[in-house]
This record gives structure tokens, sequence and C-alpha cells, in this order.
């Protein structure tokens, strides 16, 4: 059931609403509303303020000292509580008057225990609490998975890891989140929960919640196992006005057991990648459960044809499909889980379709098997149904046209043409396979640019990005043929340095854009810390007339002259300007000698033109117009710190694309990691302002002033290193929200707190950091009052 616009909460953008992970379906990790905290206020004199931490409940001594939360804190705006609601919840609830209603702002945050949390957002007071939803969902004697038990992976216990999804135009509003659970028999099991934000977080009466998550794919073949697999990604919610359904929840799980050997071939990697997609219907919201899909659903090629990627010799036209080869390891349907760092699927709507994004990681890769391994995966959904199958896809292969064309690696190969004689095949699906270079390990963002065309940016943790049409997303094919452009999002990425070890790889975990709408041309800007590097921004133009860098000339003995040469070195990483190798791509417009070409094909050091040159050209006065990713300046921390595996995550705020502020939340070391003597390292956590998009630090929670113990709050997002051991940490990849002049900061533990005395190396506190802005209600005095 929905209810009328006007008995909403979210009914305004100010403040706006964050119902979903990164403000958005587009997943830009953009907050355009953002009135008090921008660069121009920071500037000028406004300052954040370190407030009482929101705490949320610790677990027993068995499990653990501090209680993480991995998934992103929530926030509704102008929400009113249920008459069934206690009295003690109402009078927390009251600050604001919503159509006659008493209102406040509220603060949502799940942990790794279990539990679930509402705050009063304006004056940290508790309006409800849920824990333990692991014993209500698995029944008594149930228990929480904890490392090790259910094959759970990279977190110490798993109660709800991912970042829910909140749909205000129901009624009553919901909350849509995974729980996972053990039974007395030792059975693990996922759950979805639709939750009552309005009265005591509880279950939607009649809703069916919670609601056992289950299925099959490939025909039934192939069930899903929940103790193998991890809900990390952030849930999506799209919702299709005037179709039936009116909205889909997408749920995706990766990995979360260990990669076990195959006592035939050797390598064996025992989980699957899964897509499921709900709705709700009928006067009670109820839950019903759309489709179930594997990303590996398939065991083996179908007859007649080798089985994918299974570490045999290059496959000859009779067994293959188009530029399909075999490499190790033994993929074949296995792998393929969707992490994404944690980032949620990203979604957008065009002509009514609705279309999902997921980034399928290593695994089979046999389309017409049902292996999709390293491929980003589309769904559509529309008033005429939703599609359970993929309706686009888009995998990497190199080849020819790759304009990066990093250094041969061994073991390699693909084939020049479907049988042919096989050629070294320096960065394709196979690559990313053996090297565990995933694709979107940065999560996946979506923009329009001029001209209403729809593009989508990914990473992969090798740190090769690539901006795709998403309206066209291309299936398995070169990476350049105009709608499909790739770019180096790193400085030095894992190929160009012969890195092969997956742990010098993670790279790029999260991506936020901005758009500038002082500049009369409003470019995208692009954002991202990638771990050992800079914090990093893109400047992304269209159709914008530059001039190009280098010395180019035509060859050929007559014309027309299509063949045109970049005759003088270029780094496209590091040019401001279009070099060949990486910033033209086909249907672009080159223009030499008051001749205008347009681009038909692109190598890493010649392009071809259509219809050619009149006379041969050798000129180092030539512009392009057309796609163009243009580096910026990047900026380092504060000086002497080191940011930590596995990078930072970044975030933006503007006031309707101005006073823009890139933040970023990173781990430090603290303590000297480098000769004369390296020591573990005491980890502690930073939150920092940028102005966008120059990138100068306006603000930050790190005190260099201090040059021994704590500089300033210590809290950790990412979990402390094994006892006794100087090894990287396991990241949480937290997610901050900034809205409304407060900034609230989800933690694996905090250890020290200049207004919470508490909370203690010995004795570290769970929860939510939160900053205030200089003005803000939760700047007045009252928090927790």
């Amino acid at each position: 059931m929905r209810v009328p616009l006007s008995a909403q909460p979210c009914s305004t953008t100010t403040p706006p609403c964050v119902t979903t992970s990164q403000y958005g379906n587009a997943r830009t990790g953009y907050n355009a509303y953002e009135t008090v905290l921008t660069s121009g206020s920071l500037e000028s004199g406004t300052t954040l303020t370190q407030l009482s931490p929101l705490i949320v409940d610790t677990p027993p001594a068995s499990i653990g000292s501090t209680n993480p939360i991995y998934a992103q804190p929530l926030y509704v705006a102008g929400i009113s509580l249920s008459p069934s609601a206690p009295s003690a919840s109402q009078q927390y609830c009251n600050n604001l008057t919503i159509n006659s209603q008493p209102a406040c702002n509220m603060l949502l945050a799940v942990t790794l225990y279990g539990s679930v949390w509402a705050y009063n957002a304006d004056t940290g007071h508790v309006i409800f609490s849920r824990t333990k939803l692991w014993s209500s969902d698995c029944g008594p004697n149930s228990s929480i998975p904890v490392y090790g038990q259910g094959g759970l992976g990279s977190v110490p216990f798993a109660g709800i890891v991912a970042t829910p999804v909140i749909d205000t135009t129901l009624s009553p509003p919901a909350m849509f989140l995974t729980s996972l659970c053990m039974d007395s028999q030792s059975d693990v099991h996922w759950y979805l929960h639709e939750i009552d934000l309005t009265n005591q977080l509880q279950d939607v009466v009649g809703s069916g919640s919670p609601m056992e998550i289950s299925g099959s794919a490939d025909g039934g073949t192939l069930t899903f196992a929940p103790g193998e697999v991890l809900q990390r990604p952030a849930l999506l919610e799209v919702q299709n006005v005037g179709a039936t359904p009116a909205n889909v929840i997408y749920i995706a799980f990766g990995s979360a057991v260990p990669e076990a050997p195959n006592p035939v071939t050797g390598e064996n990697y025992p989980y699957h990648g899964w897509i499921f997609a709900y709705s709700t219907s009928g006067a009670n919201n109820a839950l019903v459960q759309d489709f179930a899909f594997s990303t590996t659903a398939a065991k083996g090629g179908t007859s007649g044809m080798p089985a994918c990627n299974s570490n045999g010799p290059l496959c000859g036209a009779s067994g293959c499909e188009a530029g399909q080869y075999q490499n190790e390891p033994n993929w074949c349907g296995h792998g393929s889980g969707i992490w994404m760092s944690g980032r949620g699927p990203a979604a957008s709507t065009v002509n009514g379709v609705s279309n999902a994004f997921f980034g399928a990681s290593n695994g089979g890769f046999q389309p017409s098997s049902g292996n999709w391994g390293s491929t980003i995966l589309q769904f559509a959904s529309a008033a005429s149904g939703i599609a359970a199958n993929p309706s686009s896809s888009f995998t990497p292969q190199g080849g020819p046209k790759e304009p990066f064309t990093p250094p041969m690696l061994a073991n390699s190969s693909c084939p020049a043409s479907v049988g042919g004689t096989p050629v070294q095949c320096p960065y394709t699906v196979d690559v990313l396979n053996q090297n565990d270079w995933d694709v979107a390990i940065s999560g996946i963002l979506l923009f329009e640019g001029s001209g209403q065309k729809n593009w989508l940016v990914t990473v992969d943790k090798a740190g090769h990005g690539y901006l795709l049409n998403a309206s066209s997303l291309g299936g398995f094919t070169q990476n350049d043929l105009g709608d499909v452009f790739p770019f180096a999002a790193v400085a030095s990425p894992c190929w160009s340095l012969g890195k092969v070890d997956a742990s010098d790889c993670h790279r790029v975990i999260s991506l936020a854009s901005y758009v500038d709408t002082a500049v009369t041309a409003k470019p995208r800007y692009l954002y991202f810390w990638p771990f050992q590097e800079q914090l990093t921004g893109f400047q992304f133009s269209q159709n914008t007339l530059t001039s190009g860098v280098g010395t180019i000339a035509t060859s050929g003995s007559a014309p027309p002259f299509t063949t045109v040469d970049l005759t003088t070195a270029c780094t496209a990483r590091s040019a401001t300007t279009p070099c060949f190798n990486g910033q033209i791509v086909a249907g672009d417009t080159l223009t030499a000698g008051s001749q205008v070409q347009t681009v038909t094909s692109v190598s890493a050091t010649s392009l071809t033109v259509s219809p050619g040159f009149s006379s041969s050209i050798n000129t180092s006065s030539w512009t392009y117009n057309g796609y163009f990713i243009k580096p910026l300046s990047g900026n380092w921390p504060s000086t002497g710190t080191d940011v930590s595996y596995p990078g930072g995550t970044v975030t933006v705020t503007a006031n309707a694309g101005n006073g823009g502020v890139v933040w970023t939340l990173a781990t430090i070391e603290t303590a000297p990691a480098a000769p004369p003597a390296k020591v573990c390292p005491t980890l502690t956590a930073m939150l920092t302002g940028y102005d966008a998009p120059t990138l100068s630090k306006i603000w930050s929670s790190y005190n260099t002033s201090i040059t021994t113990g704590c500089h300033g709050p210590c809290f950790t997002i990412n979990a402390p290193p094994p006892a006794n051991q100087c090894a990287a940490p396991s990241g949480s990849f937290a997610l901050p929200t900034i809205v409304n002049g407060n900034a609230y900061i989800p933690t694996y533990s905090i250890t020290s707190s200049s207004t919470d005395t508490a909370c203690t190396a010995a004795s570290p506190c769970s929860g939510v950091l939160v900053y205030c802005g200089t003005g803000t209600t939760a700047c007045d005095g009252s928090w927790q009052q």
C-alpha cells in the first residue's frame, strides 16, 4: 500500500533523505542538497565538532569486544511515528512538526551483531532499537555465524552486513535488510526483513517478513547454498511508477568461503554469485520473490563445447564462442561473486524501462552456458515485467584496439580470429580471472552526459577504468568502439607494475562524482582514493573542443590518407590534453590542416579516419572534439601519514552544484612503517574535506600539530590487524553519511572520544561517530541531553 505524498516523510529535498547507499540508485556518492557544509562556509569559519557517539550494543566477550558497522547509515527526514509506538519513543521524535504532527529526522544504523538502531539525527536520542535479529530468525538455540562458521570470509561475525534500502512511499514506511543466522543444527540461513520504521522496528505485519532467501537456477540443477555466500553489496530498490509490481528489490551475493582445491583439477572455487529480485504487493506490502539468478549456473559447456577456462590449450573454431579461449584456473561453473566493495548495484530509468547493473567478479566466462565471470550485467524491469536474465552485458577484451596495452603477461593468449593463430592478448577476461582483478571493485556509477547519453563508470582491481554506454554495454567486445572507453584510473596500474599478486592490487574501492554548476560547460568530475596513491580526480568532458598533444603524421603514398600516427611520446594518464592512447575513441572528430575527419578506430599509437585527408599531414597543431577524461591534481593526506589498505572512501556534497566538498574517509598509520625499524602501526581513521574540484584541503579530523599519541578522536573503520603481527587490516570499506550539516561515520570501534570518556582502548565502544556543523541543531548544546 502506498500513501499520499503529503503524508510521506522525505517530501522535500531540504534536508534530503538518504534511503539507499551512496545517496541514490545512480551510486554517485553525491549529496547535491547540502546547504550547511559547503566549501565556502568551511573556508569562512564553519567547522565540525565531535559529539558523543551514537552507541550500539556490544556482543558478549566470547564473540568480540566490538559490534562493527559495515553498512552506511541511512537518514529519513521528517518522519512521524505510529500512534502505537511507545510513549518513550514518541518523546524523542517530536522536535519537528510535519503535516501538523510531531516528527523528527531519523538516523538508522545496522550492525554485524544483527542489531538495528534508530536515532534522532538532531538530538542523538535513541528512538528504537532491535537487537539480535538472528535469534528470532533461526529460533531457539540459534547463534550468529562467526569467523570460521558457515564459511564466513573477511568479517568477524555476520548478522547484518549490507546497507539496507528504505521505501518511504509505503505505508508504513519500511526498511528492507538482509540478516544471517545459524540454527541449532548449525545450518546457515539468510532472511529478508521488511521493517516498520514508525513502530519499534518490528516486521511489517502481514508482509511475510522475515522471508527466508532461497531459490534455484539452471533449470533447478543449482540450488542457493546460504553457507557459501556473503550478502555484501548494498540492497537496491527500483521503483517502476505505473508498473506491476511497482517496486523491485535486488539482492546480490558474493563469496564467503575459502577457495578449496579440487582433487581432480587442483582448482575449484566452491561458490556462486547470486542475484535475487523481490517486490511487495497487496494491502500489507507482502514480500514476493520475482526471480533467482546465478552468475555461474552452468557446471560445464554445452554438448560438444569444451569447459570454460579449464586450463586447456586455445580451443579451435568448432568448440569456441567468438573470441573464447581457455586458461587457468578452472572457474567453470563457479565464482563470479558479486561484492563490489559493498557498494550497491546501480540503476536508472530511461523511457519507462528501469535497468539495474551488477559487477560479477572472477569466474567462468561462457555466456551461452550461463557463466558470467568478470562481467557487468544489466537487468531490465518495466510495465511489461521483470527480466530474470541479463538484458545486456560487458566483458573486457583486449587486443589490437586496446589503448592502454600493458606488458605481456605469462600464460595469457587470445586468438587473432576464431580458430586462427594464437596471439598475445595482454588484458582480457582470463587475465582478470587469473589475478583476482575483479571487475567493478569500485562499484558502479551512472550519470547522464550532454545529449542525454547515459554513461556507466567502473574500475577493476588492477586499476583499469571503464567508461561505458549504459544503454549499450557492448558485450564481449574490443575495448574501443566509441561506446566502450577504457582509461587508466591509477598512476601505476597493476599490470604496468608487473604485479600479479592480488594483495598488491586492491586499488579503487569507491567512486564519487560532482557537477559544478558554476561552470558554463558543467563538466562531470569523478573522484576516488586508491590504495597507495593520492586522492585523485578526473574531469569528464563531452563534445568539448580541445587542443591535442604530440606530433601527428599521416602514412601512405597517396590520398586519401586514412592512417594517422602519433610520432612523439604521450602519457595519457598524466596528460591534461588528449593523447591517442586512451583519450580518443571511435566516433570522435580530429581536425588538422583545416581538414575535419571522423575517427573510425584507435590503437596505442595510431588511428584511422574517414573519409581520409586529401593531403599528407605532419603537425603538432591539431584539435580533438569528443569524449575526454582529463586528470586533475591529486592530494595527499597530512604529512607523515600513510593511507592503509584498502584505500579511502569518497563522497561529495554540494548546494545545488555550488560549494562542492569532496569528503574522504581513510584509515591511517600513526606509527612509522618504514626503516629504521618497522613496527606494527596504530590504526586510526580520519575524515577530511577537500574543495571540489581543486582538491585543496579545507577541513580534517586529523590534527597534525600533535606529534604523539592519538591525533584527535581515535576510531577505526577497519578491523585491527591480527595480534602481534604487522599485517594489513581487513577492510570494512565504510561510507560516511553527510547530510543536513552533520557527518555520521560508521565505525569498527571507537577507542577514544573527547566527549565520551567511556570509549577507551581497553574498552572500545561500538557505534556511529558524529560530527556536527556550526549552527546546526545537533551543535546547539542539547545533544543527548
